[in-house]
């Protein structure tokens, strides 16, 4: 089953005090994985009626639902906060919610390029253009349980790079078995883990921070619980950050 970026913007310049809070309330019980920029007030834009400011954040989150589901229950969110579509209209938007981005295709690139979007991509660390790719199996994520050797997160991680660490798979036993399934220093994702240790022993930084952005989180108690954050996303989403990080460094050579 595969799973999607998700980004999208929300916009209200009515009662915003009240609708932008339910609306981020109603998204993290549809989707608990969500991340949300700070709410910032702007003057309307290409906006042809009378109005106030706007206030407007960007947010992403991932999911395993198709398009058209996704906006389905986007709309729904709408409604159910007095969103209406039907003339005549006073101009007064009480909650508005756009797709701005569906893994790495830009869906409304006049949205996308406003400034209040672009403050909030950066904050979230999102580059519509370099996203992990979460719509395919990844090369670790292959070796993920598969038997019969039944690799564990960070073991899986790990096989995955075989190629570029030249670990041993009797090595990668004996030092990684234990650090998977919350196992690692600090309850760390096992997977995470492991990603961390290979740009470590290229003198890279870690990735935690670009992996709590697209997660939500960084412990292996926290993915599995609240956040409901698929173990093989962990994994695919570990490898990604390396290769990212990797590229980054050798174009910096």
């Amino acid at each position: 089953m595969n799973t999607h970026h998700i980004v999208i913007s929300i916009g209200s310049n009515y009662a915003a005090e009240i609708n932008i809070p339910a609306a981020m309330r109603l998204l993290r019980g549809s989707y608990p994985t969500i991340c949300f920029s700070e709410p910032i007030e702007n003057d309307p834009i290409d906006f042809p009626y009378p109005s106030g400011r706007f206030t407007n954040l960007t947010a992403h989150f991932y999911s395993t639902e198709d398009r058209e589901e996704v906006g389905g229950k986007l709309k729904g969110i709408e409604l159910q906060l007095g969103r209406t579509y039907t003339k005549p209209f006073d101009g007064r938007v009480a909650i508005d919610i756009d797709l701005i981005a569906w893994n790495n295709t830009i869906l409304k690139h006049v949205d996308y390029s406003r400034p209040y979007i672009q403050s909030g991509l950066q904050e979230l660390r999102i580059n519509i253009q370099t996203q992990p790719d979460m719509t395919k199996e990844s090369r670790s994520e292959t070796f993920f349980h598969n038997k019969p050797n039944n690799w564990n997160c960070a073991q899986a991680v790990q096989k995955g790079f075989q190629d570029l660490t030249g670990m041993t798979d009797e090595a990668i036993e004996d030092e990684y078995r234990p650090k998977g399934g919350g196992r690692a220093e600090g309850g760390l994702c096992g997977a995470l883990y492991s990603a961390n240790r290979i740009l470590e022993a290229k003198g890279l930084q870690p990735v935690s921070q670009e992996f709590q952005a697209h997660a939500g989180g960084i412990t292996c108690r926290e993915l599995k619980g609240e956040l409901k954050f698929p173990c093989n996303n962990c994994v695919r989403l570990a490898e990604e950050l390396v290769e990212q990080r990797l590229s980054e460094s050798q174009a910096n050579d």
